[in-house]
C-alpha cells in the first residue's frame, strides 16, 4: 500500500523566522551602533540639534513679528543656515544610532510664549538678546567639538564647519545690536544691496 505523501513544513516556518530577524535586524544593528557610540559625542550631538532647533523656532516667530528688514532678514539667514546644519547632523546620528530631539526644549518654548507677547521694538531687543545668549552658549559647545582629542572625526569635522557660521552670526549680531532700527548695520553684498545676504568666509 502506498503511504500518502507528506510535505514538510519547516522550511517555510524557517524561511519565516529569517524574514522576521532581517525586519528586526535594522532596528536592532542601530541600537547596536548607538550603544558604542562615545557619550562625549552623544551629548554634543543632542545639544548641537536642540539648538538648531531653537533658533529656527525663534527665527520663524521674528519673520512673522519683526517690523525690521534688518531683524528679518538675520532671521532668515538662521532658518537656512541651522536647517541645513540639522539636516547634515541628522544624517551623521542616523548613522550612529543616536537619537535627536525633535522640539525646543522647555527653556526656549517658554522663550517663545514669551517674545509671542511683544511687538516692535520690544520684540526685536528680546529676540538679538536670546540669539547673542544662544551664539556665545553655540560656540563654547562646538569649540569643545573642534579639540584634537574629540572621540568622532565625522562629528568633529561637522563642528568645525558649522562654528565659522555660528562665529559669522555672532558677528553680525553686534553689528544689528549697535543700531538695530536700520539696514545700515548690515553689509552690502556683492551688488552692493543691503542685507544679511552670505558673509565672507571666516578664516577659522
Amino acid at each position: 500500500m502506498k503511504m500518502p505523501e507528506r510535505r514538510f513544513a519547516g522550511a517555510p516556518v524557517v524561511g519565516l523566522l529569517a524574514l522576521l530577524a532581517g525586519v528586526g535586524g535594522a532596528p536592532a544593528a542601530e541600537a547596536q551602533r548607538g550603544a558604542q557610540v562615545s557619550p562625549t559625542a552623544r551629548e554634543f550631538a543632542v545639544k548641537a540639534a536642540q539648538g538648531a532647533l531653537a533658533e529656527v523656532r525663534l527665527a520663524e516667530l521674528a519673520q512673522a513679528r519683526s517690523g525690521n528688514p534688518a531683524v528679518r532678514d538675520f532671521a532668515a539667514r538662521m532658518i537656512a543656515d541651522h536647517g541645513a546644519a540639522n539636516a547634515q547632523l541628522q544624517q551623521i546620528a542616523r548613522a550612529r544610532g543616536i537619537p535627536l530631539p525633535t522640539e525646543p526644549d522647555a527653556e526656549h518654548q517658554a522663550l517663545v510664549h514669551e517674545l509671542e507677547s511683544k511687538q516692535g521694538a520690544g520684540f526685536d531687543m528680546g529676540y538679538l538678546e536670546a540669539m547673542q545668549r544662544d551664539h556665545d552658549k553655540d560656540i563654547r559647545l562646538f569649540e569643545s567639538a573642534t579639540a584634537a582629542t574629540f572621540p568622532d572625526p565625522e562629528l568633529r569635522g561637522f563642528a568645525i564647519k558649522t562654528l565659522a557660521v555660528i562665529r559669522q552670526h555672532r558677528e553680525l549680531l553686534v553689528k544689528l545690536q549697535v543700531n538695530p532700527g536700520t539696514a545700515a548695520a548690515l553689509p552690502r553684498d556683492e551688488h552692493g544691496a543691503r542685507g544679511i545676504g552670505r558673509p565672507r568666509a571666516s578664516g577659522h
